[in-house]
């Protein structure tokens, strides 16, 4: 192997002190090792739980992957459904392993549960559909009574996220000794836990209920445990208590060496600002970023950041997660630049502000990070509003437009979010400006964040701001009144104004306020009836997303299309683009953009006579009954 591969490799595996490679040459050292050992006879490579690895090493497995062929390596990976990935794109053939067939599952119920009465089977059987995890841990969660059906059944077995349930039944009936040591197993990012590990604080053999109870696997020779499934570990987490939690993560981390989970664990146990386990944080995000995991570099120093005591410190910090986040992306190259000015000194604190504000934007862009976007922006709009504030006053400065720009990327995170906590900051920051705020701002925070409650009250403003935009040559502030009029049929009066930034954007001009002004008209197409303008415009708007990077933007190109193919019966087209949709949003938490596959759905139902589908896709929205608080999109 040549100089350059060792070097590659002492870089990811941490054994010297190499700078970081690229993918490419820690994938073609990967190659001539795996090609190496071939020559001695046929190689397997097998990866298991392809969906945990982290995004360098999907990377480089996948570059690994796509030379094998020919050769005497096999590659054969298993990764979990729904879990986006690089291999989704390098043409190996795939295999998606269905759920267990009638007898098959019989079967198993049979040799895990004989003697199960034969009503409780059937149930069983219905309820878990193939499912073999959930057959199981749904026949584990009943009683010895419920099984023999000498006590009847719960109405609702758990299934899904009620699965949960049935796991933290099993768990709650171990002895505590046993509980404790789960929760270390649970929390062990590592996955090298011993049973024998904490024997200062609990005995070897306390893993064995847990085992006789199919909640966790130990090897017999390393005595290594691991949970039996990852929604066990969720569990376990839900089950146990803040002090309890801090404890666990306390004993993990006295346990290991400084390394990234260390100081993720000392992070963790923390219960307020310490400097200490900050600077180790921020070294181990160094590390992180070393080893080509830019993400998790972001996510370690945003926590840094969080425990950091000295403001000046702080944004420091932030404005170093933001530039990583920035560099990672690779894309809105004008926000990046931005980022070079993250952490001045205080008196420069509105470069350090707009530089968070690019960087929250550019993570929630790429990413979809809602969660780490919310808390960068939050925590430099605090401190902005703390410096430059009238103290005796309370009150910001309504014409600082650092502040307003960070303020209209906050409103965009939080209608992403589609959870009414994370408004709670934006509204108090918005008030904080006092009666000479913004309209767009204004108007924004009553129609576009919860129209259901505020957006009454605002109307008569909007109407009048509307009435002005023929004479507006300003596509931000045309587009920002749009999207204050999106949630209460008011997109009908800026139509004149956003097709002169559709043109804008057409010719070079303002491209992302033109992507926002397709996506605008083509909802206004949609309850007009123009359905062949709407389907024009979104694909017009998807394609500029597309080319220019602007990810986020394309779900509101996603669901127009997906409601016109719901409104012509085209059910293909809109399974298609909902299941993309749920795909990217539910383990990022993007509410907002699950609330536009519902609703696709719900159309599509609706035009199929299938009046139960879509009353609970709607459901999924908005219970039925109510408005759901900061919903927009239930109305």
């Amino acid at each position: 192997m040549s100089a350059e591969h060792r070097q590659a490799f002492a870089a990811v595996t941490g054994t010297g002190q190499a700078p970081s490679s690229g993918h490419l040459i820690v994938a073609q050292a990967v190659l001539r090792l795996l090609r190496a050992t071939a020559e001695v006879g046929p190689l397997l490579l097998v990866v298991d739980d392809l969906h945990w690895l982290n995004r360098p090493s999907q990377g480089v497995l996948a570059l690994v992957a796509r030379r094998l062929a020919e050769s005497r390596v096999g590659f054969l990976a298993a990764s979990r459904s729904g879990h986006p990935s690089f291999f989704d794109r390098v043409g190996l053939t795939q295999h998606e392993v269905a759920g267990l067939d009638l007898a098959s599952s019989q079967e198993l119920l049979d040799v895990r549960f004989p003697g199960l009465a034969p009503s409780v089977r059937q149930r069983l059987l219905e309820e878990a559909q193939g499912n073999p995890l959930a057959l199981i841990e749904l026949a584990a969660a009943l009683s010895e009574p419920q099984r023999m059906m000498r006590q009847p059944l719960p109405s609702m077995l758990p299934l899904s996220g009620r699965l949960h349930e049935a796991i933290a039944s099993r768990v709650q009936r171990l002895p505590p000794a046993t509980r404790r040591l789960l929760l270390l197993v649970a929390l062990d990012w590592t996955g090298n836990l011993r049973a024998d590990l904490f024997a200062a604080r609990a005995r070897p053999d306390d893993v064995d209920p847990a085992e006789e109870a199919g909640l966790v696997k130990v090897d017999n020779r390393t005595r290594q445990i691991t949970l039996a499934h990852p929604l066990i570990r969720s569990a376990l987490v839900e089950l146990a208590g803040d002090e309890e939690l801090r404890l666990a993560h306390a004993s993990l981390a006295a346990a290991l060496d400084e390394s990234e989970h260390r100081a993720r664990h000392l992070a963790a146990a923390a219960v307020g600002p310490d400097e200490a386990t900050a600077l180790e944080l921020e070294r181990a995000a160094r590390r992180t970023l070393r080893q080509g995991d830019g993400v998790g570099a972001v996510e370690i120093l945003m926590r840094a950041a969080e425990l950091t005591p000295v403001p000046a410190e702080r944004r420091r910090r932030l404005a170093g997660a933001a530039f990583i986040g920035a560099d990672v992306t690779g894309q809105l190259a004008h926000m990046s630049m931005l980022l070079t000015d993250g952490g001045r000194p205080d008196h420069d604190s509105a470069q350090s502000l707009a530089a968070a504000a690019a960087g929250a934007y550019l993570l929630l862009n790429e990413d979809g990070d809602v969660d780490t976007s919310h808390r960068l922006l939050v925590s430099a709009i605090e401190e902005h509003r703390g410096l430059g504030r009238d103290r005796a006053a309370g009150q910001s400065d309504p014409d600082d437009p650092a502040l307003i720009e960070a303020l209209h990327t906050l409103l965009l995170i939080c209608f992403f979010s589609g959870r009414a906590e994370a408004w709670l900051p934006f509204h108090a920051a918005v008030r904080a400006l006092g009666p000479k705020a913004p309209d767009t701002l204004t108007l924004a925070a009553a129609t576009f964040a919860d129209p259901a409650r505020d957006g009454q009250a605002a109307l008569k403003r909007l109407d009048a701001a509307i009435a002005d935009l023929p004479a507006d040559l300003d596509p931000t502030r045309i587009v920002r009144i749009g999207i204050a009029a999106i949630y209460v049929d008011r997109v009908a009066g800026c139509r004149h104004g956003l097709w002169r930034v559709v043109q804008d954007g057409r010719s070079g001009g303002a491209v992302a306020s033109a992507i926002n002004a397709t996506m605008l008209l083509a909802f206004d197409d949609l309850v007009t009836g123009r359905w062949g303008e709407a389907q024009e415009l979104a694909s017009e708007g998807l394609r500029l997303c597309e080319s220019h990077g602007y990810l986020l933007l394309s779900w509101p190109g996603q669901l127009a299309l997906a409601l016109v193919a719901a409104a012509r019966g085209d059910r293909v087209t809109v399974m298609a683009l909902t299941d993309e949709m749920t795909q990217w949003a539910e383990p990022r938490r993007v509410q907002s953009v699950q609330a536009y596959a519902h609703h696709a759905l719900a159309l599509l139902a609706l035009g199929r006579g299938d009046y139960e589908t879509a009353y609970q896709h709607a459901c999924a929205v908005s219970p039925a009954g109510v408005l759901a608080d900061h919903v927009a999109h239930a109305l």
